[in-house]
């Protein structure tokens, strides 16, 4: 099945130390062309045990309902790449809105636009781009978010 940026999926999803799995909803980060590519998908946790203000790094998903989410949730800024065939099932997908909340907020923070550069094999540059927050911000070419 293909999936696309925004798509919410069920997936069992690592913990940090990688010693477990918990069932849990996630957003796709990658793009379609990426995830038609690859055998791996990126994936961000989704929880509903957010704090309203929101977290470093979390973005808090305004059309839960939309999304096929059962409660107010957020997503967690934590990746992980997983096989496609380990996705158990497409749950809905992100409102137009919330999806680009999310690009805002992964192209806010340049660690992670460098991991996730680097895990397509995409160069990264230093450059005018308003979309990172400023004149140092980085310009890329990420064909994995597009």
């Amino acid at each position: 099945m293909p999936y696309d940026f925004g798509d919410i999926v069920l997936v069992r999803f690592p913990y940090t130390d990688q010693a477990a799995f918990k069932k849990r909803p996630a957003v796709v980060a990658s793009s379609r062309s990426y995830n038609d590519s690859k055998r791996d998908i990126v994936v961000m946790a989704v929880t509903s045990q957010f704090r309203p203000a929101g977290g470093l790094g979390e973005v808090s998903i305004h059309n839960w309902q939309a999304a096929k989410l059962l409660r107010p949730s957020a997503i967690k800024p934590v990746f992980a790449t997983v096989e496609q065939r380990l996705i158990l099932r497409r749950l809905g997908v992100l409102p137009p809105d919330d999806q680009a909340a999310l690009r805002r907020a992964i192209f806010r923070c340049p660690r992670l636009v460098e991991l996730l550069a680097a895990v397509s094999n995409q160069q990264v540059s230093v450059g005018q781009n308003h979309l990172c927050g400023g004149p140092s911000a980085y310009s890329i070419d990420l064909p994995m978010l597009s």
